[in-house]
Order: structure tokens, then sequence, then C-alpha cells
């Protein structure tokens, strides 16, 4: 590779516009080791793809390499399309052929990962549409995710649903049975649109409250419970013959008689929370500071505001 006519050869036997020789010290510090790093994000480019071969006799190079590689995928956009290994042991004794093993499964896992850590602090499922495994239900997951997080749940049920049945239906897929990730993510899938199943849209946009807490959505989770009640209170007074419509002659009467809809058939408590879920609701999408017409509700709200802990307690 020293000679730069060879290095021409082979950069054309391999289809690539230029090959660089780039020497790097043995990394076996951690100052040796970030440069190594410099030298990858200084000469891959935004969107790169990179075909690795970890056939080396550092054998700790390589596994370097992988982890930074990780890391600028996310910096630059930077893909691992294959991963390859050249296992000199393995050298057949009779034919004297070197086998190349072809690894790059492991970008796969290192991509579902991805997805899983995406979903595990946000809830959000749209990452698994992308994952081969799950094709089949790859546009109802995309479509669904979307409804749901523009809080569409009458009209996002239908995808989940289609979703759900696609992954009820692949349990014995190879791709899927064969993998201990893949079913895994199978499972999660099958827990996180399981509120389709829900009869009522009531409790449809409980069950989504309750996933959106476990994965600190408040806001999402605020609204959702919000109208949980609400809808609650409104078909309750309708099947007592007092329908409460969404578009009362006063608007300015409306919450406070849905208020006391959801006091009437809840208690008090229920009532006291309720108003306490829209003044919350109310703050964080306008950016208002808190007004509450009691003491302990204007305390109440001001607590979910200031500390974490405090939200999730109440909203549990």
């Amino acid at each position: 590779l020293g000679d730069v006519y060879k290095r021409q050869d082979l950069a054309k036997a391999l289809g690539v516009p230029e090959l660089k020789l780039v020497i790097i010290g043995p990394c076996t510090t951690p100052q040796q080791q970030q440069d190594l790093f410099s030298v990858l994000d200084h000469h891959l480019q935004d969107k790169d793809e990179v075909v690795l071969d970890i056939t080396h006799g550092y054998r700790h190079l390589p596994f370097l390499l992988s982890y930074m590689l990780m890391a600028i995928h996310w910096t630059k956009e930077v893909t691992v399309k294959a991963v390859y290994y050249g296992a000199l042991e393995m050298t057949d004794s009779e034919s004297g052929e070197t086998p190349v093993l072809d690894l790059s499964l492991c970008v796969q896992y290192a991509k579902t990962t991805s997805s899983l850590a995406s979903f595990i602090f946000t809830g959000n499922y749209r990452p698994f549409a992308d994952i081969p495994a799950f094709r089949r239900s790859s546009r109802f997951l995309a479509e669904g995710s979307f409804l749901e997080n523009i809080n569409r749940l009458a009209e996002g049920r239908t995808p989940a649903q289609s979703a759900l049945d696609q992954l009820e239906s692949a349990e014995s897929e190879p791709e899927i049975s064969a993998d201990p990730l893949n079913r895994h993510i199978r499972e999660v899938l099958l827990e996180a649109l399981g509120w389709a199943r829900e009869p009522e849209l009531t409790k449809r946009y409980l069950a989504k409250a309750e996933l959106f807490i476990r994965h600190a959505e408040y806001f999402k989770a605020i609204v959702c419970l919000f109208e949980a009640i609400q809808r609650w209170a409104m078909d309750c007074s309708a099947k007592d013959g007092q329908p409460i419509g969404w578009t009362e002659p006063d608007q300015k009467e409306r919450p406070k008689v849905i208020a006391q809809a959801v006091g009437r058939y809840g208690g008090d408590e229920l009532k006291r929370r309720f108003v306490i879920l829209r003044h919350l609701r109310n703050v964080i999408v306008h950016g208002l500071k808190p007004k509450c017409s009691g003491r302990r509700a204007l305390n109440d709200v001001q607590a979910c505001l200031k500390a974490e802990e405090d939200m999730k307690r109440f909203l549990n």
C-alpha cells in the first residue's frame, strides 16, 4: 500500500474512488485511542457508508473501531454496511483456503438495540418499523406511531390493531422465533400496542397514559388522562340524559360543567385531581404561570411543575 500506483490499482479493484493510508499509533493509552477517533472523524464525511474489515494482528484495534463507528453513526449519520473477518486460524489444511466470515449480523443487532433504547427513553415505537424482521408490520407501526404522537388515538387504533394482528401471527416466523432479540422486540411491541385492544375510548386513553408515565412523557400522559376522565364524565352524563356537547353555547362554562360531572360521578377527590390536570395541561401548552382558585390546587400544580417525582406521583 506504500506505493501510490498499487493503491490506485487496489482502489479500482474495490470499486472506490480513492484509498488513503493513515499511520496510527498502537492505541494502548486513552490519548492514542482518542487520536484514532480523530482520524476516523476527520476522514469520514456525513452519511458515508463503511465496510469494516476487522482482520488485524492487533485484536484490540477492530474492537475500538467498532465502538467508535457507533458514535460517529450518530454524529455524522455514517452507516456501517457490513463487517468482515479473514479467519487465518481457520485456514483449511488441505486446500490452503482461508475463509472470510461475514459478521454483518452485528450491524443489525446494533441498529435493533438503538431502536430499543429509543423506545425505552421515549415510548415511541416508530424506530422498530425499520427492523427487517418486522417489515410486514412496518407501515402500520409508522402510521400508528405518528397518529399517537399527535393524540389521534381514535384514528391511530386502526393501524395499531393491524400491527398487532401481524405481530401475533409472526410468532413462528424464523426471523423472530430464532432470534432472542427480535423475540424480545415483538413482546415489547405487543405491550406497547395493547391499548388498541381496549373496547372503550376512555380505557384506551388510560392505557396510553400509563405507558407515557412509564417512559417519562409527562405532557402526553397529562393529555391522555385529561381526555380519559373528560370523556368518561361526558359518557356518564349522556347515559343519565344530561349530555354535555363539545360546543356548549357558553364555552367559558364548559370546563366548569365537565368538572361538576366528574365530581358527580367520581367524587370530590377525582374532581379536584381533574381540575389540576386541566391546569397542568393549560400551563404546559401555553407557557403560562399557574392560576388556580384554591391554595391547595395551586400548591399541587406548582409541585408537579418543579419536581419530576411529584409529577410522577400525582399522575400515578
